[in-house]
């Protein structure tokens, strides 16, 4: 990590803001953030937009987003913005600075320059909102009286949380596991995102009064209908694990639902404050899985295919297991959606690359993985190209099993089975406000479609936290017109 104050002489603080504008899904406020020298005001920028400063420093694919639109990057190297938000980050949580309120007032302020805007603009929108049922009871003094639950707690479901709970919301995390951080936690490996990081960044924003029940699964033992009788809004965000199967059969595994498994099995060899299990026959039990799980790999030939960050956390995995592991991808190196220094990682830590090449099948029985040589070809209507299978170049190599790291999908049968309208392809459909089919509920983060990278879902749950105070006050509370 590069020293803050290089970072601060080396940006430019260009008054246009590329980085922030267009390259930052957040939209932080980034010259700001690196050129304030007292370290608590620099935190206070950065909390405007964000809640995750220590974690996105870290794991945001920086060269295509913020630093990507750095103008010092178009003759040099850009800024390295994300160590100077890890750092503003780190400092926040070792000097456990607190997560500035937000004024609630504010919003209702807004609302009423809305309605102003409104009257002139249709007079008809105006008296049907006089007509709704005004609650002034539901306000105190501009105090917030909404109550929220969130079902599922990572970027995006904290983010929401957390913003709602800035503006005074009542708001109550509903999580499946022991844990919270949901792709934080058990989609990312620890060799990449320090669970301690992940432990304190959660920790600072529940200090915001925010309540949680853990060990609560949607459609197991927390229902849609039984949260509706006691919150006034629920938002979903479960996110979207379960891998997209372009392979089946015996040794074929699923990158998504692999890590998330020893992720959980790590997790469960600790104790709440992050120390070894107290629990010896439990730790015993979970050690020797552990043990079998790594026993299992060692010195196999495996094969990923993908070509993004679960590739290369699945394949930086299995060389930690001690296998032999190939990733094939379909286009070229350039066009791989992970970040370059995690392909740049994985390569030094022993990991092969195959590209331009299509798995067609695997035989698990013989080991043969069948594959194709592809060509990159520019298709209409389409700005990224597109690999083509090239006739007559099969051929097929020695592998013992293949990860499927291709992208995932959400639980489309669970989310029917509550009451979701899905769109196409298996995701909650919602309107441009973030609302479901279901009356008062709203859905976001990858269980909604969204980017699927932790800067993109933390957005996305900002918005919605928003929209969510927004309709709420446009429901309970309106001025005398």
């Amino acid at each position: 990590m590069k020293n803050i104050e290089e970072i601060r002489n080396y940006c430019l603080n260009c008054i246009n803001k590329p980085c922030s504008n267009r390259g930052c899904p957040l939209g932080n406020d980034i010259p700001a953030f690196i050129h304030e020298r007292n370290p608590k005001k620099a935190f206070e920028i950065i909390s405007r937009t964000t809640l995750l400063p220590a974690i996105c420093g870290r794991v945001c694919p920086h060269s295509k987003q913020c630093q990507g639109f750095c103008i010092r990057g178009i003759k040099g190297e850009p800024v390295k913005i994300g160590d100077a938000e890890a750092y503003i980050g780190d400092i926040s949580l070792k000097e456990n600075y607190k997560i500035p309120r937000l004024d609630l007032n504010e919003l209702i302020k807004k609302e009423n320059e809305e309605a102003s805007h409104y009257k002139k603009r249709d007079d008809e929108f105006i008296k049907q909102k006089t007509m709704d049922k005004i609650d002034y009871n539901s306000f105190n003094e501009g105090k917030c009286m909404l109550k929220v639950a969130v079902i599922g707690s990572g970027p995006c479901g904290l983010t929401c949380a957390g913003f709602l709970a800035r503006y005074g919301a009542k708001v109550t995390i509903y999580e499946k596991y022991e844990k919270l951080g949901g792709l934080l936690r058990h989609g990312i490996p620890d060799f990449r995102l320090d669970r301690k990081i992940v432990d304190k960044t959660i920790e600072k924003i529940l200090d915001l009064g925010i309540k949680v029940e853990t060990g609560r699964e949607l459609g197991k033992n927390i229902f849609i209908k039984n949260l509706q009788k006691e919150f006034d809004v629920i938002f979903i965000s479960i996110g979207a694990n379960m891998s997209n199967e372009t392979l089946k059969g015996e040794n074929v595994i699923k990158g998504n639902e692999f890590l998330e498994h020893l992720n959980v099995l790590s997790e469960q060899g600790k104790n709440k404050n992050g120390k070894e299990s107290e629990n010896v026959e439990e730790k015993i039990k979970i050690d020797k899985y552990s043990s079998e799980i790594y026993g299992k790999y060692k010195d196999k030939n495996i094969a990923i295919s993908g070509g993004g960050n679960v590739a290369m956390d699945c394949a930086r995995t299995f060389i930690r297991m001690g296998a032999n592991v190939t990733i094939v991808y379909r286009r070229d190196e350039e066009q791989m959606p992970a970040e370059e220094h995690e392909i740049r990682k994985a390569k030094e830590e022993g990991v092969r690359f195959l590209v331009k090449s299509n798995i067609k099948s695997f035989d698990s029985e013989n080991k043969k993985l069948h594959c194709i040589k592809t060509e990159l070809v520019k298709k209409e209507g389409n700005n990224r190209l597109s690999p083509v299978d090239i006739e007559g170049t099969d051929f097929a190599l020695n592998f013992d099993y293949v990860v499927l790291a291709t992208g995932s999908k959400p639980e489309s049968e669970l989310l029917k089975n509550e009451g979701f309208e899905l769109n196409r392809w298996g995701y909650i459909k919602t309107n441009e406000k973030f609302q479901t089919s279901v009356k008062n509920i709203y859905a976001g983060g990858d269980v909604a479609g969204s980017k699927a990278t932790v800067a993109f879902a933390a957005n996305n749950g900002r918005e919605v936290a928003i929209k969510i105070l927004q309709d709420y006050l446009r429901k309970f509370y309106f001025p005398t017109i």
